[in-house]
C-alpha cells in the first residue's frame, strides 16, 4: 500500500518543488525584457546607457506616483466618501440637513444627506434594516427580496447618486436637483 501511495504522489502534478510562483514568473518576464533591451543595443553603449536610465526614471516615477496617491488618499477616496453617507445616517433628520446644506451651496454633502433620508424613509415603509456596512446594492437586493415596487426607482436614484458621490466625487446644483427629483417618489409624505 505504501508503494502504491508513493508511486501516485511521485507524479509531476504532486511535485510542488519545481512549481513557479507568480512573483518568480513576473521577475523572470521582467528579466527577459531587460535582457532583450540590452541585446537590442549591444555594441551601442550610449544607447544602452540611455535605455537603462530611462527604465530607472520610469520606475522612480511609478514609485513617486504611488507615494503621492497614498499621501493624498487617492486610493481610499471612495471609503472616505462612503463614510459621509454612513455619517449622514446618524443625523436625526437627514432631509432637513440636506435642504440646509443645499441652501448653503454644499451640494455634495446635501446629496449624502438626501441618500440617508431616502434610506430612512424606505426603512420605515419597506422594512429595510439599515446598517453602516451595507451598500446600496445590499439595500436593492433586500427590496427585491421583498418584491417592493421601490426597487426600480431606488436603483435609478442610486446610479445617479453613485455617479455624483463616487464617480466625480462632487455634486453641483443641477446634479442635486436631479437627485431630489429621483428621490421624490421614494420619500415619505413628511419629506419632499
Amino acid at each position: 500500500m505504501r508503494d502504491t501511495i508513493a508511486s501516485v504522489f511521485r507524479g509531476g502534478e504532486y511535485d510542488w518543488t519545481n512549481k513557479q510562483t507568480l512573483g518568480s514568473l513576473l521577475f523572470e518576464l521582467f528579466s527577459r525584457a531587460v535582457r532583450a533591451v540590452f541585446d537590442l543595443f549591444r555594441g551601442q553603449s550610449a544607447l544602452r546607457t540611455a535605455a537603462l536610465w530611462t527604465g530607472f526614471a520610469l520606475i522612480a516615477l511609478l514609485v513617486v506616483r504611488m507615494i503621492y496617491l497614498s499621501a493624498q488618499g487617492g486610493r481610499f477616496e471612495s471609503r472616505r466618501l462612503r463614510s459621509r453617507s454612513v455619517d449622514a445616517l446618524r443625523v436625526t433628520n437627514p432631509w432637513l440637513a440636506a435642504q440646509r446644506a443645499a441652501a448653503e451651496g454644499r451640494y455634495t454633502e446635501a446629496a449624502h444627506f438626501l441618500y440617508a433620508a431616502l434610506l430612512q424613509s424606505l426603512a420605515r415603509r419597506e422594512r429595510l434594516h439599515l446598517h453602516p456596512s451595507k451598500t446600496a446594492g445590499d439595500y436593492a437586493r433586500e427590496l427585491r427580496r421583498q418584491s417592493s415596487p421601490a426597487v426600480a426607482p431606488f436603483r435609478t436614484f442610486v446610479r445617479a447618486f453613485e455617479l455624483v458621490a463616487y464617480g466625480r466625487g462632487e455634486c453641483d446644483q443641477p446634479a442635486f436637483e436631479r437627485l431630489q427629483s429621483l428621490a421624490q417618489p421614494l420619500l415619505g409624505s413628511g419629506e419632499g
